[in-house]
């Protein structure tokens, strides 16, 4: 018997082999995928490290860029606010050739309309409602009531006024003249 007792213990000792050999490929492959699953992790750290760095460069190359663009902000709204006060003085000088076109051709009527005899001391013009003050002396009465007839006469100024008619110890008459301006051309 004793030759059983070995050979079933030398099948207990086979069968107990093989059940290890299971368990170790078992323990092998959960070890493989242990070993994979931490080399993917850490690949996946690694990567996920990598791209951090290259969000930190961009950034810095993104700031880089974004402070001159920044200066060139302030400096074209600084140039785009010079060119709208050029743009509002061009406008001003503009009205002001306007209006002085306008005064020198009323200067130029005034000339045109003016007798020899009378003298004008003060000029005012209101372009609003295109009157004409002038204040002004005659040198006799023949010379201002000439002038008046000139004046009321003229195609180019209506609602002619004479007022604050003084009579001077020469003899020379002073008076303000106030004309409505008809058409003025440059």
């Amino acid at each position: 018997m004793p030759e059983e007792t070995n050979s079933s213990t030398f099948n207990k000792a086979q069968a107990g082999i093989k059940k290890y050999r299971g368990l170790s490929l078992l323990n092998a492959v959960g070890g493989f995928l242990v070993v994979l699953a931490l080399i993917v992790w850490g690949a996946g750290f690694a990567y996920a490290s990598y791209l951090d760095g290259q969000v930190t460069k961009l950034e810095e190359e993104i700031e880089k860029f974004r402070e001159p663009l920044e200066l060139e902000d302030v400096e074209r709204k600084r140039a785009i606010e010079e060119v709208i006060q050029v743009d509002r003085a061009i406008d001003r000088g503009e009205l002001l050739l306007t209006e002085q076109q306008s005064i020198a051709s009323i200067f130029d009527t005034i000339e045109r309309y003016t007798l020899v005899d009378v003298r004008y001391n003060d000029f005012l013009y209101d372009a609003s409602t295109q009157r004409v003050t002038l204040s002004a002396i005659a040198f006799d009465d023949r010379a201002f009531a000439e002038q008046l007839l000139v004046y009321q006469g003229a195609e180019e100024f209506s609602d002619v006024e004479f007022d604050r008619i003084k009579l001077g110890e020469g003899g020379e008459i002073s008076f303000s003249l106030v004309l409505r301006v008809n058409n003025l051309s440059s």
